[in-house]
């Protein structure tokens, strides 16, 4: 088990919960991108990860971001993160995927 994968994708899955709630939004998926990773499907789960973030309207942090991108690289797995809309990424450094 990658446990670096498991620890980055919670807590950015934990965030997208927190901000879905707070919007009055459901996205079932968020808790298979939990479980994948659980699972030692951290690929499988970052693809979910995006779809969920684009198709629910969430938003990632520049922090959240930069966690993703550097689980990316270390899984060689980066052009999952082209897919993410620019729009739903937020802060002062919003960088293109």
């Amino acid at each position: 088990m990658d446990h670096y994968a498991d620890a980055v994708i919670a807590m950015v899955v934990g965030a997208l919960e927190r901000q879905a709630a707070a919007r009055g939004l459901r996205v079932d998926v968020l808790q298979s991108v939990r479980e994948l990773a659980a699972n030692d499907e951290a690929e499988i789960a970052l693809d979910y990860l995006v779809h969920a973030v684009n198709s629910s309207g969430l938003t990632l942090s520049q922090d959240q971001y930069d966690r993703l991108r550097a689980l990316a690289l270390r899984l060689e797995y980066s052009d999952v993160l082209t897919d993410i809309r620019p729009e739903r990424l937020t802060g002062p450094e919003r960088s293109s995927p």
